[in-house]
């Protein structure tokens, strides 16, 4: 059985193939993955660029927002990938969001009396959704309670897998939005808003990142300036086991990067910090969403599936995964890694397949991790 690692682009570790011949065509295999995802990527671009050249703004937002993170991630991806059927919404209605974010014409500005109406009901005075939600309003808790973060002065193209790469080991996230820079109106820098599940994941992000201009923090050499945000967001006690990483799993036809990729864009807005094809097998496949947060995102991307008499008729199944920003427990890297293994070889999709490490851990640092290994795996983020 072939594996991957990921020591910053996934590779082929061929060693555990179990003949000349095996090494040779997974080889064959992992290459052509990675050029076929190479030439997308430059397709992409090339489209971005004819359609800007024909003058369609709004063309060139739905090519731009489709490939960076979300159609190509980091990592090699079959040559040709499955082609699934794109399944109709039944019973989950897609977020208005997604209406939202194709429309070309820009957002109207609030006038003065919605400005104030959120002003009053502590909801942020340039937020352009429902003010009335409960949970779009400041909660009744004290400055130390607060959960959500505002940070600015961060690199004007910072990406969201970059932003999380700088937060590890901290707790899970709840939510994040990026904010990018803005030339007209002054802004040269990016912000974010940040919100965690946990007072206690807050209170170490806070204690980390204790000053304004953070010694801690800094991305590129920018000094992130960190506030807590003035709508205050208390901790969530009910979601133990939620997070903003869901792992697909199911029948390649469907559980494949183009069909995935495309069932979620046609039900709500979502930005990516990675996607991980875990098992890529000829008829059972595993992929790990990786959203940038919980709220809208991960939940709803769980809720269309979970409702989706399609999907579970197909036995297309999906649950929520460990955060890379959350501490991680002893072990459950090496236990959550051969629970997806075991999955694969149950429904004899993993014969022919590439199975992916999605937490990083090579040889060197995890010890007896391999399947079939025995002793105790280190943990990488000690």
């Amino acid at each position: 059985m072939a594996t991957f690692w990921r020591p910053g682009i996934q590779q082929a570790r061929v060693d555990q193939c179990p003949a000349p011949s095996a090494r040779a065509a997974f080889s064959a295999h992992a290459t052509a993955g990675y050029v076929a995802a190479q030439a997308a990527r430059v397709a992409a671009g090339a489209r971005a660029a004819e359609i800007t050249s024909a003058g369609s703004t709004s063309n060139v937002l739905a090519a731009t927002r489709a490939s960076p993170s979300q159609v190509f991630p980091a990592g090699p991806v079959t040559a040709t990938p499955c082609a699934g059927p794109v399944l109709p919404v039944r019973q989950f209605q897609p977020m208005h969001m997604v209406t939202e974010w194709h429309r070309p014409q820009p957002r109207p500005h609030l006038t003065e009396a919605e400005v104030k109406h959120r002003i009053e009901i502590g909801c942020s005075p340039n937020y352009h959704g429902d003010p009335d939600l409960r949970a779009n309003r400041s909660a009744n808790i004290p400055d130390e309670d607060n959960c959500s973060f505002w940070i600015t002065n961060l690199p004007p193209d910072v990406t969201y897998t970059e932003f999380l790469s700088h937060i590890r080991e901290i707790g899970r996230v709840f939510a994040l939005s990026m904010t990018p820079s803005n030339a007209t109106t002054g802004h040269e820098t990016s912000a974010a808003k940040l919100v965690f599940f946990e007072l206690r994941a807050a209170q170490l992000f806070w204690n980390r990142f204790p000053k304004y201009y953070s010694d801690g923090l800094v991305i590129r050499g920018y000094r992130a300036i960190i506030r807590r945000n003035r709508t205050k967001f208390a901790e969530i006690t009910t979601l133990r086991d939620a997070t903003r990483v869901v792992t697909v799993s199911g029948p390649a036809s469907i559980v494949n990067l183009s069909t995935l990729t495309k069932y979620f864009q046609a039900r709500f807005y979502y930005e990516t910090d990675d996607v991980i094809n875990i098992v890529e097998g000829q008829t059972f496949s595993v992929i790990e969403y990786r959203f940038s947060s919980y709220r809208a995102q991960a939940e709803s991307a769980y809720r269309s599936i979970t409702t989706d008499a399609n999907m579970i008729a197909n036995g297309v199944k999906i649950k929520y995964s460990w955060d890379p920003c959350d501490i991680p427990k002893e072990n459950q890297f090496v236990e959550q890694f051969v629970q997806q293994i075991e999955d694969g070889v149950a429904m004899g999709g993993s014969e022919s397949g590439a199975v992916t490490n999605p937490w990083g851990l090579i040889p060197s640092q995890a010890e007896g991790t391999d399947i079939g290994g025995s002793g105790a795996a280190m943990n990488p983020w000690r």
